[in-house]
């Protein structure tokens, strides 16, 4: 059943409006009213209950969204609001909509009776959008029914019963919906006797709870039952699932900590994972999708918190819905711990931020706590990250490390995770300079790439060796069914020969791609070695030049590194030697003889140089890399090299000034005999 509704001309919805209504039933007229007042409205809403009143504006009902909501909560169970001019987030005039229809011939202006028509049957078209104001959610209160105010000597007995029979209408309330497997949250206030009251907070829709759970308004006790009004309205088309949000989540890569206070205010707290408080608030009766929606706007909640050694169900529930973490201190705080910890948090960090209840404290309090319980934690995995000669997101890092893995285990997660989807993402694209990774990261995505060529060339090469033993067996039993005695005449015929000559080079070949395929093996082992040693810090990337010129640094990029090797030392370029100081290289390492004066040249700059011993691993033209614990002796070797050098200058520098001070001297004698 349908109801279409248009405002009558020179009629405003905020002052007595007037209606004309026109109510359908399977396609049929079944009630027709002109001019009808706000009253007469409402009866014929409840005597006919109609599944939908369709209008051409919802703000022809009601002059702004609080008037909407009043209007809607007075409306029947189950009967919703249709917008037949909004399709799909577009808005279109009524006479347009009714001629391409057919339900006009015209688009002539429309009278109110007629329109009221024309939208009841548009609504039975599917044509128009629901209007939905209240959420999946319902509030179930249940209070006194009158106020106790002072009284005789019986006053005290009453007030006692009145807490008990709240307390025994809330644990029926109680067992109905868990009866009935509903999802809720409950909050209350103790007294002696009982509850002062108690609040429900169903996560269903009003409907469900219809024939459940009755509203009630006695003497002594009264029930409550409301829909949870939506924070933004919602426009869902009838001919598609097209939603239209008035507000929408923020997305955010930020990873937080959430702390909060449950209740009938409840408090929350967010903080980041560097320790900046990001939000603070308190709100009477929300719900866990209102705090979801809240703290989703400011990032991903990777830690969920609370003040008490026991989490409350409203915590615990908040937990498992955001996959978070839920850490609980080791017994409840005391409200003079939470007023210090807050205190000191906010003095020592210079925040002037303002706290404005005991439930925002609480939380705030909670959040602190958990923050300074990892904060040991997060300044290990900054230490260690700084280490690696390649950049990954700290705060990624740091909520793996969070949710139980060691800042290794968390590392190497990442960089699996990282390239593999570059690995397929390289199969559809090409190749494209990565942005804001250093060398070392480049080339280890290189490298993992010719791993994976390595691994594909050596799947293909085991085809070819299962064929050649395929091919190699074939040959066999044919030599075998040759050598039977119907053949014996012709062994030494040229088929035989020939099928000889194949099986020689089928095992021929086959040794050839086993001993390819045990290469590849150790290639592969080597590679990834050598990249898990990168990741560990056990290896140390250097990078490469051919010559030490003013042309080869100019074609790297932005240089970094304390240290460089040179593939060739025979030409020195002074103005190269000036660069690579300002840059702040320490130490230059070439496989190159060098001799004690091109040492001395390289020490008036401030560098060492060492000609290397050892076995350097070439990863391309751009890096070397060495063993860390060869790496290390080495610069320390270097290092001690070039002071004992700067020494000899030094010495050397004040003896030329002292022979020219001498010469200066005995010039000055000579002129004066």
């Amino acid at each position: 059943m349908i109801m279409g509704l248009d405002l009558m001309p020179g009629c405003a919805p905020e002052s007595e409006p007037r209606y004309s209504a026109v109510v359908l039933k399977g396609g049929k007229v079944i009630e027709k009213k002109n001019d009808i007042g706000i009253i007469g409205l409402y009866s014929l809403i409840k005597r006919y209950k109609p599944d939908f009143i369709a209008v051409d504006n919802i703000y022809e009902l009601a002059v702004n969204r609080k008037a909407l909501i009043k209007f809607a909560k007075k409306l029947p169970l189950g009967t919703k609001i249709i917008q037949v001019t909004r399709i799909d987030g577009e808005d279109y005039p009524l006479e347009v909509l009714a001629k391409k229809y057919g339900l006009v011939e015209s688009e002539s202006k429309l009278s109110p009776i007629r329109t009221a028509e024309i939208c009841a049957r548009l609504a039975l078209m599917n044509v128009g959008s629901i209007v939905e104001i209240f959420e999946n959610e319902t509030r179930i209160v249940v209070s006194r029914g009158r106020s106790l105010g002072s009284g005789g000597m019986s006053q005290a007995r009453y007030q006692r019963n009145i807490r008990g029979l709240i307390l025994r209408v809330t644990r029926e309330i109680k067992e109905k919906l868990e009866k009935n497997g509903l999802d809720y949250d409950i909050f209350f206030r103790k007294s002696d006797s009982g509850l002062e009251w108690s609040l429900f907070i169903v996560y269903a829709s009003r409907e469900k709870l219809y024939g459940l759970i009755r509203p009630k308004k006695g003497h002594d006790v009264q029930v409550i039952i409301e829909p949870i009004v939506k924070s933004e309205l919602l426009f869902r088309s009838l001919s598609g699932d097209k939603v239209e949000y008035y507000r929408k989540l923020r997305e955010s890569a930020r990873h937080i900590i959430v702390g909060i206070d449950p209740g009938i205010t409840t408090g929350i707290a967010v903080i980041d994972f560097s320790g900046s408080i990001l939000s603070i608030k308190s709100g009477r009766e929300l719900s866990r999708s209102a705090v979801i929606e809240f703290v989703s706007n400011y990032g991903k909640p990777v830690v969920i918190t609370t003040d008490v050694a026991k989490a409350p169900n409203f915590v615990k529930k908040i937990a498992s819905a955001l996959s978070a973490v839920l850490y609980l201190p080791e017994r409840n705080l005391t409200i003079e711990e939470k007023r210090e910890i807050v205190q000191g948090y906010l003095e020592r960090n210079r925040l002037n931020i303002k706290v404005s209840n005991s439930h925002e404290r609480d939380a705030l309090a909670a959040a602190i706590k958990a923050y300074q319980h990892y904060l040991p934690k997060f300044k290990q995995v900054e230490d260690y990250v700084k280490e690696l000669p390649f950049k990954v997101p700290l705060s990624q890092i740091k909520a793996l490390v969070v949710k139980g893995k060691t800042i290794k285990e968390a590392v190497q997660q990442y960089i699996e995770r990282v390239y593999s989807s570059k690995v397929k993402c390289s199969e559809k694209v090409p190749a494209q300079p990565a942005s804001e990774q250093t060398k070392l990261l480049e080339k280890i995505s290189n490298y993992i790439n010719r791993i994976n060529e390595l691994e594909l060339e050596n799947l293909k090469l085991k085809e070819q060796v299962n064929k050649l033993i395929s091919e190699k067996e074939e040959i066999i039993q044919t030599i075998d069914f040759m050598r039977t005695q119907y053949f014996k005449e012709i062994m030494k015929d040229r088929t035989f020969y020939t099928l000889q000559m194949r099986l020689n080079k089928a095992n021929l070949q086959l040794r050839e791609k086993e001993r390819e395929i045990e290469l590849l093996k150790k290639k592969l082992e080597y590679w990834k070695g050598m990249a898990l040693d990168l990741a560990a810090r056990k290896a140390v990337a250097i990078p490469r030049i051919k010559v030490l010129s003013l042309s080869a640094l100019s074609e790297m990029e932005e240089f970094s590194s304390e240290s460089i090797f040179v593939d060739n030392l025979s030409f020195v370029d002074n103005r190269a030697l000036k660069k690579l100081k300002d840059r702040g290289a320490r130490l230059v390492l070439t496989c190159s003889n060098v001799n004690r004066d091109d040492k001395f040249k390289f020490a008036e700059n401030n560098l060492a140089v060492v000609s290397l011993k050892v076995s350097v691993l070439y990863l391309s033209d751009r890096f070397v890399v060495l063993p860390r614990d060869t790496y290390d002796s080495i610069k320390e070797q270097g290092l001690k090299e070039l002071e004992n050098l700067r020494d000899l200058i030094i010495e050397k520098k004040i003896e030329e000034i002292l022979d020219e001070y001498r010469k200066e001297r005995i010039k000055i004698l000579l002129n004066k005999e």
